[in-house]
């Protein structure tokens, strides 16, 4: 319960006893503190960065004061009360720093040679401490973690209190529970039965919504595997969104209609420049996704004919984890092989796709090669997470050696650059022709650098209705996953007969977390009878060649 206590405010600090004259119980430093008026009007909390503290004053108008006097107090001291993306650059940079030491000292003990550890009883404590250490940092930046989220929730009420009192003149005021439920309902009141959804194969929302708000805290999954490699690391399906991987991987052609532009192309390098649009729009659909899709089982396929194309995808191998693509239409052939490295770096989770990337038109016998770039997700410990593509590529022409390079920049400060894309287009004596300039999360646009004449590359889809209600899913991603009884002549091994992924999709988590589980379990028996056997697995439908 409440406990009183007699405050001193005096020199940005705020000190506090067990009574008027009493003893001294602790200080409250508000140099790096940030101020909040509490739910309740008569109430205050302090964020210390590691700690929150609740104050509760006798009336509301003495807690105003307080919360003013406290500000007033940081502004005189100085110092400009910090906003939450400040405390959070903040957070930031302390984290890097954190990092930083901790992976040097992991460096350094791996030099000193075991024997050497193990004969030396106070290098062994230091290791020991050092682990210690790392143990308590992450426990420490776990609670940063709760501590932020329960905050941005209480902004989120505050917000949505205002804001309905403020627009609903000579209304009864709304506590903040209730415009929290109000908000729920509003968010659910349009959830379709599985039924409903069998007349037409075409879906503009999922069976269940999914709250786009919720918050999930992935940095309990991964807070021990700085440095290390994910794929082993099992994952709750809440992290997942209803798609495996391989439907992910189908993505590469929701912007089909790009390569189309570059068959009519008679002037080589406009379509390499095309080529380029096509591979940068791939990219689109991710600026808002941030779920994991499920990994793929060994073997498992997933089938679709749309827009003139058949395609095929296929999970090839499981350790390493490498599925593979072709799609072929009467105009091109698109294939290609992909295992993402992804790792935990401390702050962000990198991730390097590995394998070419193949293009070819019939027409004109033009065959493009090109690899990804990295991709950063940062914010997994704290703040508002985001996707950063960055790096540069080169897509080449094996037969006419035209070759383009573009790069994806890196997000800067205050969000400068963020999404921006650049390219250019050389002909094959290596002379300019064309140059791209935009937005991968957006739109691209080709510049002939001879007439300065600029035209559109790629322009992103409009997003369907609630889309962040259904996993910020596009219209080409949420066809991907339709009911098997809609998509007749499904083989056993395709991507939509999962029952992990068609429980989640269908808002049955629990059922989904239990069938994730078994099936995983199923593979890794399957995979110790073949190394039983000395049988080595064999793809059905692709086969690796050398080189």
């Amino acid at each position: 319960g409440w406990q009183k206590r007699h405050f001193v405010l005096e020199n940005n600090s705020l000190e506090y006893f067990n009574k008027k004259g009493g003893a001294h119980k602790g200080t409250i430093h508000l140099n790096t503190a940030i101020v909040y008026p509490g739910k309740n009007s008569k109430r205050i909390m302090i964020s210390t960065g590691c700690a929150r503290i609740y104050l509760k004053a006798s009336s509301a108008v003495l807690a105003k004061q307080w919360v003013d006097a406290m500000i007033l107090s940081q502004v005189s001291s100085g110092q400009k009360p910090q906003t939450a993306q400040e405390r959070h650059e903040t957070i930031q940079l302390h984290l890097n720093s954190l990092w930083g030491l901790q992976n040097s000292m992991e460096e350094k003990l791996s030099e000193v040679p075991k024997k050497l550890r193990d004969s030396n009883p106070a290098l062994s404590e230091f290791v020991n401490i050092s682990q210690s250490f790392k143990r308590l940092a992450l426990d420490v930046l776990n609670e940063i973690v709760e501590e932020h989220n329960q905050l941005n929730e209480l902004q989120d009420i505050e917000s949505s209190s205002i804001a309905s009192d403020y627009n609903k003149e000579n209304s009864t005021p709304v506590s903040p529970h209730q415009c929290a439920h109000e908000r729920e309902e509003s968010i659910y009141e349009d959830a379709v039965s599985h039924e409903d959804l069998q007349e037409e194969p075409y879906r503009t929302h999922l069976p269940v919504p999914r709250d786009p708000n919720k918050k999930i805290n992935i940095w309990k999954v991964i807070k021990d595997s700085v440095g290390k490699e994910l794929s082993k690391i099992a994952v709750p399906v809440y992290f997942n969104e209803p798609l495996s991987f391989l439907q992910r991987l189908a993505e590469e052609l929701t912007y089909n209609s790009i390569i189309h532009n570059a068959c009519r192309s008679q002037d080589p390098c406009l379509r390499l420049a095309y080529v380029a649009c096509f591979a940068i729009s791939a990219y689109s659909p991710t600026k808002h996704r941030f779920m994991k899709p499920f990994n793929p089982l060994l073997g498992e396929t997933f089938e679709l004919q749309k827009d003139g194309f058949k395609l095929l995808t296929e999970q090839v191998s499981h350790h390493p984890p490498v599925s593979a693509i072709h799609c072929s239409h009467e105009l091109y052939s698109f294939f290609g092989s992909t295992e993402i490295k992804n790792s935990f770096k401390g702050t962000h989770l990198r991730l390097h796709p590995s394998g070419l990337y193949n293009l070819q038109i019939h027409s004109t016998n033009d065959h493009y090669v090109w690899e990804k770039p990295y991709t950063n997700v940062h914010n997994l410990i704290i703040g508002k997470m985001y996707v950063d593509h960055h790096g540069t590529f080169t897509i080449k022409n094996l037969k006419g050696q035209e070759y383009a390079e573009v790069t994806m920049k890196k997000k800067g400060w205050f969000n400068k650059e963020e999404h921006c894309v650049t390219g250019k287009v050389f002909n094959s004596e290596g002379q300019l022709r064309y140059s791209l300039h935009g937005k991968w999360s957006s739109q691209v646009k080709i510049k002939n650098e001879i007439t300065s004449e600029e035209f559109e590359g790629f322009s992103e889809y409009p997003y369907p209705l609630k889309f962040e209600q259904n996993y910020f899913f596009s219209e080409f991603a949420m066809q991907l996953n339709l009911p098997p009884e809609l998509v007749p002549g499904l083989v056993p091994t395709d991507s939509r007969l999962r029952p992990d992924q068609r429980a989640l999709e269908n808002g049955n988590v629990d059922l989904a977390n239990t069938e994730k589980l078994r099936l995983e379990d199923k593979q890794r028996k399957a995979r110790k009878r073949r190394e039983e056997q000395g049988v080595e697995y064999t793809p059905k439908w692709f086969e690796l060649q050398e080189g």
